[in-house]
């Protein structure tokens, strides 16, 4: 059985309001990344300053909150596509939030070789990067 034009045209105007709905959401934090990061990629072994994007750190479709800073990173679209390589390709990156002594943290990883930055002030500021969990833990 066809589906009706009619049918067919309200489920992309559905499709196209939460897309329209994600993207406001996102024209009011880019500014906000783009303050926080002073218009670089946030990524440790990065420093470009064009074409940023937010990544999500958490994806979406696992439910994850788009509008917290704190699961929002701003990044160059190349570190954004290396992101999405799979484990164990020699140029894929990692990242999370990890939570040490009540504080957060962005934890990265790339061929072995952890970095980390302290989330500073509800997540509109980061810290300098420290060279490695190891170290940065001992006291």
């Amino acid at each position: 059985m066809k589906r009706s034009p009619l049918r067919r045209r309200s489920r992309l105007r559905a499709i196209g309001r939460a897309a329209a709905r994600r993207e406001a959401r996102l024209r009011v934090l880019r500014p906000l990344l783009a303050e926080r990061s002073g218009g670089r990629c946030e990524v440790p072994w990065c420093a470009k300053r064009q074409k940023l994007d937010p990544h999500h750190i958490e994806k979406r479709w696992h439910g994850a909150a788009t509008d917290d800073l704190q699961k929002l990173l701003h990044v160059c679209r190349a570190c954004h596509d290396r992101f999405d390589l799979p484990d164990g390709h020699r140029d894929s990156l990692r990242v999370w939030v990890e939570t040490v002594d009540g504080e957060a943290w962005f934890v990265f990883l790339r061929q072995g070789e952890r970095l980390r930055r302290k989330i500073l002030a509800d997540g509109r500021r980061l810290g300098p990067v420290e060279t490695t969990l190891e170290e940065a833990l001992e006291p």
